[in-house]
């Protein structure tokens, strides 16, 4: 039989509730606290179930009900700007000055070559300079400089002055005055053989070491010398160490500056600044008593 034989199809047949079925009462009973004998309030609002002391069962994950936690060191992190940090800090007493000796340090070029016996240049500022010699604390200084005033005769040799000042001692080779003015990019050996002779003679006196005439040193290491000589004239001071090397070791003058080339932890400022004929003369000089 075709389903449409019979159009239209019958409504669907009314299904009772479950209430029905069950034959099942309901009866809700709703009690207020208003009685026969007390006056009706106006109609209060309740507070909600989560405000209330005695709450029981299961509550909503609200903050107030999570377990207290133990407050520990909030550690900061603090991030400062490339500009600011490169900025030195005003309270910090000598940080300003840091920049200042580094920056002294580098136009010195101070080279120590061993316990007792260094190099260095010239500052442009006397007072800086001098007070740099002090911190240091030097006791003897080879101080190689151009005379403050034209001396009589501007092609004779420098003169050689020793002094004392408070506890150092300082002998002062002062240039001829062509050697102040030459134009030549390498500034030559200008100090003459009386002045090499006694700077040789003032260091060997002074460091404890082998001398021509002594065989090992016997006294403790006291004093610490400094060959000062200016800037743009470093053959001046290492003729005077190659001389003075050379005459306490018995070793020839080229040999020492050779081996003084060859270390690399020597500056390369100092390096290669002696020529071969001033070595000759240098060889002379070391060589006489």
């Amino acid at each position: 039989m075709s389903p449409l034989a019979r159009f239209p199809p019958p409504l669907p047949a009314h299904r009772r509730t479950l209430r029905e079925r069950c034959s099942a009462e309901l009866n809700l009973r709703i009690m207020t606290n208003v009685g026969p004998f007390q006056q009706q309030r106006p109609f209060q609002q309740q507070p909600p179930p989560c405000q209330t002391g005695a709450t029981k069962g299961h509550v909503q994950p609200h903050r107030s009900h999570l377990p207290r936690r133990r407050k520990n060191q909030v550690k900061r992190i603090v991030f400062y700007d490339s500009e600011d940090r490169d900025k030195p800090d005003p309270d910090a007493g000598a940080a300003p000055n840091a920049p200042d000796c580094q920056q002294q340090g580098q136009e010195r070029h101070l080279q120590k070559l061993f316990e007792g016996l260094a190099l260095a240049f010239k500052l442009q500022d006397p007072r800086a300079d001098a007070d740099a010699c002090r911190d240091e604390g030097y006791t003897h200084i080879v101080d190689i400089c151009h005379a403050e005033a034209p001396p009589a005769s501007a092609h004779g040799c420098g003169a050689i002055e020793r002094l004392q000042e408070a506890q150092v001692q300082r002998l002062r080779l002062i240039l001829p005055a062509v050697a102040g003015d030459s134009p030549a990019p390498r500034a030559g050996l200008s100090l003459s053989d009386a002045q090499i002779r006694a700077a040789r003679d003032f260091i060997a006196k002074t460091l404890p070491y082998a001398s021509a005439s002594q065989g090992k040193a016997t006294a403790p290491l006291t004093a610490s010398v400094l060959i000062s000589t200016p800037a743009g004239r470093p053959t001046d001071a290492m003729s005077v160490l190659g001389c003075y090397l050379s005459f306490v070791s018995g070793k020839p003058v080229e040999i020492t500056l050779r081996v003084i080339d060859d270390t690399p932890e020597i500056l390369s400022a100092w390096k290669g600044e002696v020529s071969g004929d001033e070595v000759d003369r240098l060889e002379q000089v070391a060589a006489r008593a």
